[in-house]
């Protein structure tokens, strides 16, 4: 036997272990008890435009709302009734202020554009408005905010 042939062996066999323990490990996608529970919940905010066919949830600078593991937020845009949905982009942080303090140099108060599980998005339409529905379908809790742009009125 080489001695690349005994290397090759010793790294495959040595790699097996860890991998099929992580993967045994994470079967159980890092829930336990009721950490993770569904909920779903209305937000209740009026939130407000940024142009004629945008809306946002709360503004960038304010704080967002918490998210937390596998919650649902409901969203109601009522200013764009009426209206169909073009986009929904969904921003997590794991801070509530991400935009509090715009000189912090220290790579605190981050965001990002959710997608994935962080960010499952229904809309529906309900009694002439809008319904739009995003699921954190993950257990970790984060911090939302939404946009919304509709088609332009006719």
């Amino acid at each position: 036997m080489t001695f690349l042939s005994k290397v090759l062996r010793f790294s495959v066999t040595g790699a097996s272990v860890p991998l099929l323990s992580a993967f045994a490990l994470g079967s159980s996608s890092g829930c336990y008890g009721d950490q993770c529970e569904q909920s779903e919940a209305n937000v209740d905010a009026p939130g407000r435009l940024i142009d004629a066919d945008t809306w946002e949830s709360t503004p960038v600078d304010s704080n967002w709302l918490l998210y937390s593991g596998q919650h649902t937020w409901v969203f109601h845009p009522h200013v764009l009734d009426g209206r169909d949905i073009r986009q929904v982009n969904v921003f997590i942080s794991p801070d509530e202020f991400p935009n509090k303090d715009k000189t912090d140099t220290e790579g605190r108060h981050q965001w990002t554009q959710a997608g994935g599980n962080l960010a499952q998005i229904t809309v529906l339409k309900k009694d002439g408005g809008n319904a739009i529905y995003v699921w954190n379908n993950t257990c970790a809790s984060y911090f939302v905010r939404i946009e919304v742009t509709a088609y332009p009125a006719s």
